[in-house]
């Protein structure tokens, strides 16, 4: 009963699996059939008949690659597939057969043969020799056709077929079962598997480029920079890959075009997993990093055995094969199936179409291992589903992307609303503020009016009104005050002017103003502000208070200094940060004692100063006093 428990709970834990992840095995198996049983040639197309095939032929080993070689060489009859090892650089296969009884048409051959390169007689006649067989053979043999034999060139009975073939660094020459039969019906069966070992590839080799090209464009820009550099590296390796079975002459020593191979079969594995763990939300901490790592020590190994191999290079050769397959690639592909299949059990994964791709991908790499280790034959699964991964990642890609973007749409029309609505509430808000500051603003400007006429008109009119109820109002006393009192009002006035604003416009109102003064009392005034530029804005606050400490230097400079001239300069001090003003008083009197320094006046001329946020300097010389106000800053807002 026990065991009948444990079939129950497995049968129920793999249902409940099968419902969870349905959306994702729907699309793992919807595109793995896709692929292996409507794109790949592998059963999408016709059978060959098995009597077109042979698998049985005459093969020898010869010393160069020339036809007149065949005759003398000793041919050794053996079944197919067959392999040729090691020093022997050149071999040759013979095959001789009749035509079927009242044969008219054409005869198709499509060769099977795992060497660099190789060229086809009948009869006696060439029908295929491209590239090069010696000194270093060309790699033509990786190119893929039927051949077409013409009625012509054959013989009723006793035809003979022949191939030469040369290899340089591998130390292996396959030959397999070829396909000899009928042109017409061969055409019709291979054409789609000849597409796909030819034009689809070139057209693989393209896409993945583009896409290599688009994700380096895209790695400046992005965050997820991990997951791009891996699509960069994946898809530059894929295109390398495909397009080395096109590369027929290779730029360099036959040494590193091997090496060069092992090194983009291994990369691309790495890229693979690199891929898929980055992609995860969580990927293995430092494993990516310890993987590299051990390709480059692999590539290490391999370099050095297929450069100092020995005479033969199969040993080289042999360790490079199994370092790839059994130690880097194959358990890496397992590592990136457990990797997936973990992920997809540990998390609710949306992103079933992307899932889909990734495992129909790492299956036809591993059947392209499959079929290297176990059978010794070269198959391109991982360039047939190249495109096929493009596209449904890039349209589970584009899929994903719509969805978000149309819940960002959604999510931005709602924030917009409530953004209006904020506004709203914001300006309400500042609108009520400006009109409690504005009040504030307003009381505080006629709290200023009233003590500056306090301090300035009040004051004179209080002395005038006491020297006249003790009797002691002279006629010029009287004018000299009233007179005062006039300039002080309309230099108020002027400062609440809007036009006198401008620094230059104010300094220019009150030399209007205090020239006649200055005169009658026998003052010459020089007037020096040609430094001074026109637009240096001031609020009415800090003229009012400049006017205040020119009237009371100009008044100390009458009662004390014994002068007849006063010099008024402004000029900009360039070294303040920002630019600020100075306004200098000179007289040619006969200047100021040092107890005189605190007497009347100055304490309030220095209040003044700070209220501004300027410094008032002085100092007596042999001509004069001289008073700087230093510091004037210009405007930065309307409420200064």
């Amino acid at each position: 009963m026990q065991w009948r428990d444990k079939i129950k709970n497995l049968l129920h834990t793999t249902r409940k699996l099968v419902v969870q992840h349905k959306g994702f095995i729907f699309a793992v198996l919807f595109l793995q059939s896709l692929y292996w049983l409507a794109y790949s040639p592998t059963f999408s197309t016709p059978a060959i008949p098995k009597d077109m095939f042979v698998k049985e032929a005459q093969i020898a080993a010869i010393s160069e690659p020339k036809y007149i070689t065949l005759d003398k060489a000793n041919w050794e009859t053996t079944k197919l597939s067959w392999t040729g090892c090691c020093k022997n650089k050149y071999y040759a296969l013979r095959y001789t057969f009749d035509l079927k009884e009242n044969w008219q048409g054409d005869l198709g051959f499509i060769p099977s043969v795992g060497a660099d390169n190789y060229y086809v007689f009948v009869n006696g006649q060439i029908f295929r020799d491209y590239g090069k067989l010696e000194p270093v053979s060309s790699y033509h043999a990786m190119k893929k056709e039927l051949i077409r034999i013409p009625r012509i060139a054959l013989n009723d009975t006793h035809n003979v077929l022949e191939i030469i073939t040369s290899r340089y660094k591998n130390p292996y020459t396959d030959l397999h079962p070829f396909i000899l039969g009928d042109f017409k019906q061969l055409n019709k069966i291979s054409t789609k598997r000849l597409w796909h070992l030819n034009g689809f590839q070139k057209s693989s080799i393209l896409i993945a480029g583009m896409v290599a090209i688009f994700a380096f464009l895209l790695l400046p820009q992005t965050n997820n920079r991990r997951l791009v550099s891996w699509i960069a590296a994946l898809s530059t390796l894929w295109a390398l890959k495909i397009s080395f079975y096109f590369w027929f002459n290779f730029p360099f020593s036959p040494e590193w075009r091997i090496i060069y191979y092992f090194s983009l079969t291994n990369g691309l594995a790495l890229a693979w997993y690199g891929f898929i763990d980055s992609w995860t939300p969580k990927p293995w901490p430092r494993l990516q990093l310890w993987l590299f790592m051990f390709y480059i020590i692999i590539m290490a190994i391999i370099t050095t055995a297929l450069l100092h191999g020995n005479d033969g290079g199969e040993k080289g050769y042999d360790l490079a094969s199994f370092l790839t397959n059994n130690v880097f690639c194959i358990p890496l592909i397992l590592l990136s199936l457990i990797r997936l299949i973990s992920h997809v059990l540990r998390n609710e994964e949306s992103r079933h179409w992307e899932l889909a791709a990734f495992f129909l991908c790492l299956t036809a790499i591993f059947a392209d291992i499959f079929n290297e280790v176990l059978f010794h034959r070269a198959s391109n699964h991982l360039g047939n589903v190249a495109l096929v991964f493009l596209l449904a990642f890039v349209a589970a890609m584009i899929a994903r992307n719509v969805k978000i973007y149309e819940s960002l749409s959604a999510f931005n029309a709602e924030l917009k609303s409530t953004l209006s609505k904020r506004e709203a509430e914001i300006k309400s808000k500042y609108e009520e503020l400006q009109t409690v500051r504005r009040q504030r603003d307003i009381a505080n400007e006629r709290q200023r009016i009233l003590r500056d006429m306090h301090d300035g008109i009040g004051s004179q009119l209080i002395a005038l009104l006491s020297a006249a109820k003790t009797g002691q109002l002279k006629q010029k006393n009287l004018e000299i005050t009233l007179s005062q009192s006039l300039t002080d009002l309309r230099l108020m006035i002027d400062s609440l002017d809007s036009v006198s604003s401008d620094f230059a416009v104010a300094l220019g109102t009150f030399r209007t103003r205090i020239d006649p003064s200055l005169q009658a009392a026998g003052y010459k005034l020089h007037w020096n502000i040609a430094d001074l530029p026109l637009g240096i804005s001031l609020s009415p606050r800090k003229i009012l208070n400049i006017y205040r400490i020119l009237q009371e230097c100009i008044a100390n400079i009458i009662k004390h200094a014994n002068a007849t001239e006063i010099t008024i300069s402004v000029f900009p001090n360039l070294d303040n940060t920002p630019v600020s003003y100075d306004v200098e008083i000179q007289d040619n009197g006969s200047g100021l004692k040092l107890r005189e320094n605190i007497g009347y006046g100055l304490d309030n001329m220095h209040r003044r100063a700070d209220t501004i946020g300027a410094e008032l300097l002085f100092h007596t010389t042999e001509e004069g006093v001289c008073i700087r106000l230093s510091g004037i800053v210009p405007n930065t807002s309307v409420k200064d």
